[in-house]
């Protein structure tokens, strides 16, 4: 990954634990030693980027392919992970219980400005 998109991912996930935080710009900023200028920056840049990609993305369905094992479903062992693994061509994104969905979001809408 170049340092760019790095740059872009730790902006991204800032951006994600300000909203949630609930502070104000001010005591954020303080606290995670960054200026204000630089979180109104990445604020409007990855608005700007988001509201491009949904413009110029129409919206489709996949196709979701599940395989199934020839085992009857009352001899399948149960479940050992409560996880949810998505592969986007060659990008994987693994989802606990008790994921952000905002945060999901966000990085759906970032994978899409990128791939």
């Amino acid at each position: 990954m170049s340092n760019k998109e790095v740059r872009r991912q730790t902006w991204l996930a800032r951006i994600t634990a300000y909203k949630q935080s609930g502070q104000t710009m001010k005591v954020w900023c303080g606290a995670q030693g960054v200026t204000r200028d630089q979180l109104k920056y990445w604020l409007q840049k990855l608005k700007s980027e988001k509201s491009a990609w949904e413009s110029s993305t129409p919206a489709s369905f996949v196709p979701l392919v599940c395989h199934e094992s020839h085992e009857s479903h009352e001899s399948r062992p149960a479940p050992t992970s409560t996880s949810l693994r998505l592969q986007v061509g060659a990008v994987h994104i693994e989802v606990n219980v008790g994921f952000d969905p905002g945060l999901l979001r966000d990085v759906v809408a970032a994978l899409g400005t990128s791939c």
